[in-house]
């Protein structure tokens, strides 16, 4: 169940009291669409459809709130909500677009890491949604779009500068982890693919990425051993040699 939405039934718990809770804020909209429903009503369906976890049946009401009350007092959490019902529902990429616009309207706002934290679980989900193909496959092939996991990741980053009291903090570095692994198990498919081309220098260039970043001991195994052959192809005995050793030195039984 959602809990951003209710901040708003804070020491009121009738259901009818949180209808008057949006009259009393006042919260009016100067230009509310013809025909719209009012703040009250679409917050009292969007509540009920939130407790009953019918996250993508909330997407509509919460879609009213954010679109026409826009100047409300409560519009921020509105925003938060949609995007946690778009997360919910698996609508990965409009709760990005929404994380980004909450980000655009309130950037300097303490509620603005939630927003970054969306965008950044959206992304993740959206990308892993996108390879569903066996991991054996997905590996052995490279991964598509990964320019969506890099635009999460300077959405992490982001968060973990400006906020880093934040309480998804601990959670976004772990994605952020997670996504940079998937990366650069894509940088050693495309070094394995230049090797075969007889591309060394261009392997060795993203097995240096690999070797300097990853958090796989297998991966980094792997890669070392790919340096390892280049340097061999390249006519470098010395240095095929030092890869050798620190291999021997942590991967000998």
């Amino acid at each position: 169940m959602s809990t951003l939405f209710f901040k708003l039934r804070k020491n009121i718990k009738p259901l009818a009291s949180i209808m008057i809770l949006a009259m009393i804020c006042g919260c009016k909209e100067s230009k509310v669409k013809k025909g719209s429903q009012s703040e009250e009503v679409l917050v009292y369906s969007a509540r009920k459809q939130l407790t009953d976890d019918k996250y993508q049946a909330a997407i509509e009401p919460l879609t009213q709130l954010t679109n026409n009350y826009q100047v409300s007092a409560n519009a921020q959490t509105y925003k938060q909500e949609l995007m946690h019902a778009q997360f919910k529902s698996g609508n990965y990429m409009d709760c990005i677009e929404t994380a980004d616009a909450f980000f655009s309207l309130y950037p300097f706002e303490p509620s603005s890491d939630y927003a970054l934290y969306m965008k950044v679980k959206a992304s993740f989900g959206e990308f892993k949604s996108r390879h569903w193909m066996p991991r054996s496959i997905r590996e052995k092939y490279g991964y598509a779009n990964s320019e969506i996991l890099k635009d999460a990741i300077v959405s992490a980053n982001l968060l973990m500068t400006n906020y880093p009291k934040s309480q998804y903090i601990g959670e976004v570095i772990s994605i952020k982890n997670q996504m940079r692994e998937v990366l650069l198990k894509r940088d050693y498919n495309i070094a394995d693919h230049y090797r075969k081309k007889h591309a060394y220098v261009a392997s060795q260039k993203r097995l240096s990425d690999v070797v300097t970043n990853t958090n796989s001991k297998s991966l980094l195994h792997k890669a070392l051993v790919m340096t390892k052959a280049n340097f061999i192809s390249m006519k470098q005995p010395e240095e095929a040699e030092k890869v050798e050793k620190l291999i021997q030195a942590n991967w000998s039984k």
